[in-house]
C-alpha cells in the first residue's frame, strides 16, 4: 500500500484540488476547467487535473462527463494531509508505507 502526502502534489495540483472542493466540481470549458460555483477564478489545464485524476483524487461525476467532483480520497488528502493508495499508478513516486516501516517481527 502506498502513501499519498499533499506536499507530493504540484502546486497546481493543489490548488485545482482545493478549487474542486471549494466550488463542489470543477466545470470543463472554454478556458478550461473551473470552479463550479465560481463565476470567475483560476482556470486549470488538464496537466493538473489528470494528475488528481490518475491518483483517483477526483472523478467525473455519474451522469455528467463534463463535471468533476472530489472524491471521498481526495477530501481526506486535502483535510489530513495524507491518504493510502491501495493500487497507485506506476511512475508517480510515491513511497510504500509497508517499506517505510521497516521489518515486520514475527
Amino acid at each position: 500500500m502506498a502513501v499519498l502526502e499533499l506536499a507530493m502534489l504540484s502546486p497546481m495540483a493543489k490548488l485545482c484540488l482545493q478549487s474542486t472542493i471549494r466550488h463542489g466540481g470543477l466545470v470543463v470549458g472554454a478556458r478550461g476547467y473551473t470552479g463550479r460555483q465560481a463565476e470567475a477564478g483560476e482556470a486549470f489545464t488538464a496537466a493538473p487535473v489528470w494528475q488528481l485524476m490518475a491518483l483517483g483524487l477526483v472523478r467525473c461525476a455519474p451522469g455528467n462527463d463534463r463535471l468533476l467532483e472530489a472524491t471521498d480520497r481526495g477530501i481526506e488528502l486535502n483535510d489530513c494531509g495524507v491518504v493510502e493508495i491501495k493500487n497507485p499508478p506506476e511512475g508517480l513516486g510515491l513511497t510504500d508505507a509497508e517499506a517505510d516501516q521497516g521489518e515486520a517481527t514475527p
